[in-house]
């Protein structure tokens, strides 16, 4: 290359700013869900122990909550892949009901006054 050629072209990426932003918010929910499923698994095994106080029916419901959950996530699942959305917003639709319950749970078993109740 010769010093009067022109540097050659970079090329311009393509990427979409929203799906960027997607990807993040599904990489980020599935890292909050994870967390709050670590601190829930936690807690009721602390509570099983009896090293953590319990509502009375703690251990029914986480049996009992998990199936529910799980029905919402595989509707949630297949609407928006009939919907023809991306894989990641396929994801993302699947997390919701799940993260729910997770972040329910979390939030409920770590409260302070759970102290006071029992």
């Amino acid at each position: 290359m010769m010093s009067s050629d022109p540097l050659p072209a970079t090329p311009e990426t393509d990427v979409d700013s929203g799906l960027l932003y997607d990807l993040t918010h599904t990489g980020t929910s599935l890292a909050a869900m994870a967390s709050e499923a670590h601190t829930v698994i936690a807690m009721r095994t602390l509570g099983m122990l009896g090293f953590w106080p319990m509502g009375v029916g703690e251990n029914t419901q986480m049996i009992m909550e998990k199936p529910a959950a799980m029905a919402l996530a595989a509707d949630e699942a297949l609407r928006a892949t009939l919907q023809g959305l991306r894989p990641d917003q396929v994801l993302g639709a699947a997390l919701e009901p799940i993260r729910a319950r997770t972040q329910d749970n979390a939030h409920r078993l770590t409260r302070l006054d759970i102290w006071e109740r029992n």
